[in-house]
Formats: C-alpha cells, structure tokens, sequence
C-alpha cells in the first residue's frame, strides 16, 4: 500500500509541472509546491486557479502542427 502511495505522490509531481505550463503558470514552482506542500492535491487547486494567459492558446496546441 505505500508503494501505491509513494507511485501517486511522484506521478503527481510530474503531472503538476505539465499542467502548470499548460495553465501559464511556473513549472519549477508547482513542481516544488506538489513536491512538499500538497502532493496529489496540486492538480486540482491547478485547475481552480484562473489560466495566466487566458486569451491565448496553450503552448502544446501552438506547435502541434
């Protein structure tokens, strides 16, 4: 069962970086933030936040072509 754990924690760090440059937020930061404050809770607070860059694409649907 802590492995489980262990494997969340770490798979919501990495998730949290990516989820942050798609918002238009700092990945270094919410990686830091999932890592030691919040762990699997930093994705949905990403969610609840505003986008920073709300009028523009995000970065991955600019260069998907």
């Amino acid at each position: 069962m802590d492995l489980i754990a262990l494997a969340v924690f770490v798979a919501s760090i990495y998730f949290a970086g990516e989820l942050a440059v798609r918002r238009g937020r700092s990945r270094t930061a919410w990686l830091w933030i999932a890592a030691l404050l919040l762990g699997p809770f930093a994705l949905p607070l990403l969610y609840l936040l505003p986008r920073r860059d709300a009028g523009q694409p995000p970065p991955a649907a600019a260069t998907a072509r």
